[in-house]
């Protein structure tokens, strides 16, 4: 199959109090802030960088209710890639972040206890911004489900 797109571009997700995102984005995750900008309505954009080639854009709904397009379903989750698990969720603890197992039941993610390996065999914990949105921190294994289909099916 002949690929037409080079990568994603960037993740938008609303938020309801831009100065709380930005302190949780950038003072607690380390995401750079790139550029402000308006949308044709006027609502504010903020973009962040999480890393090389990828982008946060914070979408400012403190102006009441974003109407969504008709049927549109929002996302569940987005997930970080993090190199190392126990390490990253130390030092996020030590910023003062609750890092959980399970979002729902908001289990919390014990330094003691490791990282929980999810059904695609990669250690996961989450985090939940200050307006709910679930972030999945993930570090892939070499039994990863992701690493395997990546050492079999090269990207071309």
């Amino acid at each position: 199959m002949n690929r037409i797109f080079d990568g994603s571009g960037h993740l938008n997700i609303r938020v309801k109090d831009m100065n709380r995102a930005m302190e949780f984005y950038v003072s607690k995750l380390g995401f750079e802030p790139m550029f402000r900008t308006y949308d044709s309505k006027n609502n504010l954009l903020q973009y962040l960088r999480m890393g090389p080639g990828r982008y946060l854009e914070l979408y400012d709904a403190s102006k009441g209710e974003v109407k969504q397009f008709p049927d549109q379903q929002s996302f569940k989750h987005f997930c970080l890639h993090v190199k190392n698990l126990e390490e990253t969720a130390q030092e996020l603890i030590k910023r003062g972040l609750d890092l959980y197992i399970d979002t729902e039941t908001k289990k919390k993610y014990e330094i003691s206890e490791g990282p929980y390996t999810g059904r695609c065999k990669s250690k996961i914990a989450w985090l939940i911004d200050p307006d709910g949105n679930r972030i999945e921190l993930m570090e892939l294994t070499k039994d990863s489900l992701q690493t395997i289909f990546e050492q079999e099916n090269p990207w071309k």
